[in-house]
């Protein structure tokens, strides 16, 4: 039962890294279905099925919320990192001045 858990937390938090709430939706129908089996194998009673799909349903969305956390502190850490300028081929003042195009001098563009 633990591994269920567990494998049920990951599916949550891989379908909440890679896809938006429209692939939560048939994993949330789809579920019951695949979770009375284990109920049904082991004669269990109708309220010890509810309440395993109740918890095998909250495990699923508890790993979607993780994973769309995990996504958000992500993207905001690389949003980060790309307005630092920490990505760009140099490091320091001097790498940014010598990727950078010299201007052209101001008596360039007046020549009679």
């Amino acid at each position: 039962m633990m591994y269920f858990a567990i494998g049920l937390a990951v599916v949550g938090a891989a379908a909440g890294l890679a896809f938006r709430w429209k692939v939560l939706l048939p994993l949330i129908v789809l579920l019951p279905f695949a979770v009375l089996l284990l109920p049904i194998s082991r004669g269990s009673t109708l309220a010890d099925a509810v309440i395993t799909i109740f918890l095998a349903e909250a495990i699923l969305q508890g790993g979607y919320f993780a994973g769309l956390l995990i996504r958000a502190v992500a993207s905001a850490g690389m949003r980060l990192v790309r307005g630092s300028g920490l990505s760009e081929g140099g490091h320091g003042p001097k790498g940014r001045d010598s990727a950078r195009h010299p201007t052209p001098p101001a008596e360039a563009g007046n020549e009679h």
